[in-house]
């Protein structure tokens, strides 16, 4: 796993239950820090979440951050020193689909297209989880991630299990992303611990903030040298 920079998003990470025909849009700037090549990859990713129905929410995702991910090269990929990141644009896409079961409880899948060389694509069965107590607030996000296709070549059938602590301060939020994630080739020598630490501020109808975060932080092959800042932009359109 390699750091990333993740500058300029559009859009915070939308609710359990979106609002009928509300939507939120992410544009996600990722932006390699590992030392020796920084901003190599270097990528744009937009993603776009509609409240298409009472309880349902519907998502068209290109960024790692939108399925909890700490890595650079997502599409578009406009630069690239590292050929296993990112040879060409175009990575991949996805789509997301939520239901509101309960107030604190969405069950979602994600139909993924990974990559396209090889092509890498993907399921992922879980469910979004979200605890709120006054300012604080505790959300997960575990599912469970099919590889299709290439399984030998990067796209293993892998179980992730982000979690995030977060305290609302007036108009801000700080927070902390940790959790577990593994690929089934590799569970026993390979798991990882991320974390990350971020802030954001509201701003008239936008939300501004980043996050520094580190993939694999934790774990047999942890390293603080692997470590990605986060800056996003966020809002919403409510008819």
């Amino acid at each position: 796993m390699r750091v990333a920079l993740l500058l300029a998003m559009l859009c915070a990470r939308a609710a359990a239950d979106s609002a009928t025909g509300a939507i939120d849009a992410q544009l996600v700037t990722e932006i390699d820090l590992e030392p020796g090549h920084v901003a190599r990859p270097f990528s744009l990713a937009p993603d776009l979440w509609w409240g298409a129905a009472p309880r349902w929410t519907i998502g068209l995702v290109h960024s790692h951050a939108s399925v909890d991910r700490f890595e650079p090269g997502a599409t578009l990929c406009l630069a690239s020193s590292d050929p296993l990141a990112c040879t060409h644009i175009y990575r991949g896409s996805g789509l997301d689909a939520r239901y509101a079961a309960l107030p604190w409880l969405a069950p979602r899948a994600r139909l993924l297209l990974r990559d396209i060389s090889p092509v890498k694509p993907a399921v992922t069965l879980g469910a979004l989880v979200q605890g709120r107590w006054g300012r604080f607030a505790l959300d997960a996000d575990p599912y469970l991630q099919l590889g299709l296709a290439n399984r030998d070549k990067g796209n293993d059938h892998a179980l992730v299990l982000p979690v995030r602590a977060a305290v609302d301060l007036g108009s801000s939020r700080v927070w902390i992303d940790t959790g577990w994630n593994a690929d089934f080739a590799t569970w026993r020598d390979g798991w990882r611990v991320p974390v990350g630490a971020g802030v954001k501020v509201h701003v008239s109808s936008y939300d501004v903030g980043g996050e520094l975060g580190f993939p694999s932080l934790l774990g047999p092959q942890n390293t603080p040298k692997v470590r990605e800042l986060i800056v996003f932009v966020a809002t919403r359109w409510q008819p």
